[in-house]
C-alpha cells in the first residue's frame, strides 16, 4: 500500500499504469469515479493486490471464497464491483488478497434511514456486522412519528448479505 500525491496533469489511468494496477479499482478506493480531473495535491490510496485468482467455469464466489479460505464478504470487499453482477466471467481475475491487507478482528455497527439509496446500502453492508434502521421521529411534542418509507426492502437486502443480526 502507498499514498500517491496527485501531480499537475495526472489521471487515473497514467496512475494506475505507473503502478500496474487496475484504474476501476483505484478510481473506487478514491472515490473518483466520475470526476473528470485530479486535484494536484490530492492523495490517492494505492493498493496492491496479492493474490489473484482467475475464474474459471462453473466456480461461484462461494467456491472461490471457500478454496482461499476467506469468507464471501473478503471476497465482495476486494471486489466490490462484483455486487452489481449475478455471475462470474470465465477469465476474469478477482482479487483474493492485497499485500498488507491485514484483517484485525472487530465489529462495526452503523445505521440507515429508510430512504438510502440501494447501492450504498449494498456497498456498505459488505463493511459492517450489525445495521440498525433508524426509521421512526418524534413530534415537538415527543409523540412517535411512524415511518413515511417502507423498510422492508432494507430488511431483505440485510437479510441477501448474510446478514443474522439487525435492529429496527
Amino acid at each position: 500500500m502507498e499514498i500517491y500525491v496527485v501531480k499537475p496533469q495526472d489521471t487515473i489511468y497514467r496512475i494506475a499504469q505507473r503502478y500496474g494496477v487496475s484504474p476501476a479499482r483505484l478510481a473506487y478506493d478514491n472515490q473518483t469515479a466520475g470526476q473528470e480531473y485530479l486535484v494536484p495535491g490530492q492523495a490517492l490510496l494505492i493498493l496492491y493486490p496479492e493474490i489473484i485468482h482467475t475464474v474459471r467455469a462453473g466456480e461461484t464466489t462461494g467456491t472461490i471464497a471457500s478454496m482461499y479460505q476467506i469468507s464471501e464478504k473478503q471476497l465482495y470487499r476486494n471486489n466490490p464491483y462484483l455486487l452489481d453482477r449475478t455471475y462470474l466471467i470465465t477469465g476474469q481475475q478477482l482479487i483474493i488478497s492485497y499485500e498488507d491487507q491485514n484483517s484485525p478482528e472487530k465489529k462495526v455497527s452503523g445505521y440507515v434511514y429508510p430512504y438510502v439509496a440501494g447501492y450504498i446500502l449494498r456497498e456498505t453492508l459488505l463493511y459492517i456486522d450489525e445495521i440498525m434502521i433508524f426509521s421512526y421521529g418524534f413530534t415537538e411534542d415527543g409523540e412517535l412519528v411512524p415511518p413515511q418509507v417502507k423498510e422492508d426492502w432494507i430488511l431483505r437486502e440485510t437479510k441477501n448479505s448474510g446478514f443474522s443480526r439487525f435492529w429496527c
